[in-house]
């Protein structure tokens, strides 16, 4: 059984071991909660979906993938092994290291993405562009997609992101049974 943070039918963010996140797109099968990174996005591509790094290289952000889980699937020789995508801006948070790690490492490997990860008020502050006739998924594949930002201040203060902590880590997890 998998633990989706957001899902529809055929895409979902997936909670893996050490509680990092990573976007499935286009999958066909749940993935059990807690896999490692590299046996996930393994599974995803034996699924013919893509991979999409989220949220990735926020500091304090449990969730986000680190430098060198990063580098794991960078340097990984199985062929299943790779990113589809990387979400190298955000509406929620503000992280040039994302697009800094995006510019340097995987320019050439994979598509870049925005997400909204709507906690905050922020969809559709960061969008992923790309033409509407070849779709989504096929411009992520092709790699032919960019990022729109379109954010505002929100005013957000230290009490709403301890309130959003709170929920992300806590919270949530109990209500659904998931203590990590």
């Amino acid at each position: 059984e998998s633990y989706f943070v957001a899902s529809d039918p055929f895409c979902a963010e997936i909670t893996l071991k050490g509680f990092r996140h990573l976007l499935a797109l286009n999958i066909e099968e749940n993935l059990p909660f807690g896999l490692p990174l590299l046996e996930a996005i393994s599974r995803i591509h034996d699924q013919n979906g893509l991979t999409v790094a989220a949220h990735p290289l926020v500091r304090l952000w449990p969730a986000s993938l680190k430098t060198k889980e990063l580098f794991s699937v960078i340097r990984s020789h199985d062929s299943r092994i790779y990113f589809d995508g990387f979400e190298v801006l955000n509406g929620s948070i503000k992280n040039g290291k994302a697009r800094e790690f995006y510019d340097e490492y995987l320019s050439n490997l994979c598509a870049q993405v925005a997400g909204s990860d709507t906690h905050f008020r922020t969809i559709g502050k960061a969008v992923t562009v790309y033409d509407l006739e070849r779709g989504l998924l096929k411009e992520i594949k092709d790699r032919r997609t960019t990022v729109r930002d379109c954010f505002r201040d929100e005013d957000l203060t230290p009490q709403d992101y301890l309130r959003n902590l709170y929920r992300s880590l806590i919270k949530e997890p109990i209500r659904r049974g998931r203590i990590i």
